[in-house]
């Protein structure tokens, strides 16, 4: 069943957490795909909103759940937010932001930047697909 715009599966989604789990692939922050996974379904949505759907998506496939589960998701959502101050810092491309915060800085309510998010989930898939 395709779930998002970018025809990506749960089962192609659960082949990227088991690369990970492998280290046949490996990325900074894996809670970027969940993140991912929540905000391709809505316009944008509430910090609380996300934070929920990414335990209830995490506990539902039987992945794991960091100790302290809000700052994690909240970090790899400052990583590749656009408007956080993280983000900035990096000094990385725009292409890069994955998220942004479309009612500004500390509103809580986070969305997806759609056409950065498409191609690095290709690119991952494309990296584990090119693995044995």
């Amino acid at each position: 069943m395709t779930d998002d715009i970018f025809g990506l599966t749960d089962i192609e989604l659960n082949e990227i957490y088991i690369a990970v789990q492998q280290k046949r692939l490996r990325f900074e922050h894996p809670l970027a795909l969940d993140l991912i996974k929540v905000l391709v379904r809505v316009k944008s949505a509430s910090r609380i909103f996300v934070l929920d759907q990414v335990r209830r998506n995490r506990e539902s496939a039987g992945i794991e759940i960091p100790q302290e589960f809000d700052a994690s998701v909240q970090h790899a959502l400052e990583y590749y937010c656009r408007d956080s101050d993280v983000f900035k810092k990096r000094k990385v491309p725009d292409e890069e932001a994955l998220f942004l915060w479309p009612k500004g800085k500390g509103r809580g309510v986070w969305a997806l930047n759609r056409s950065a998010a498409k191609v690095w989930v290709g690119k991952k898939i494309e990296q584990i697909r090119k693995k044995p």
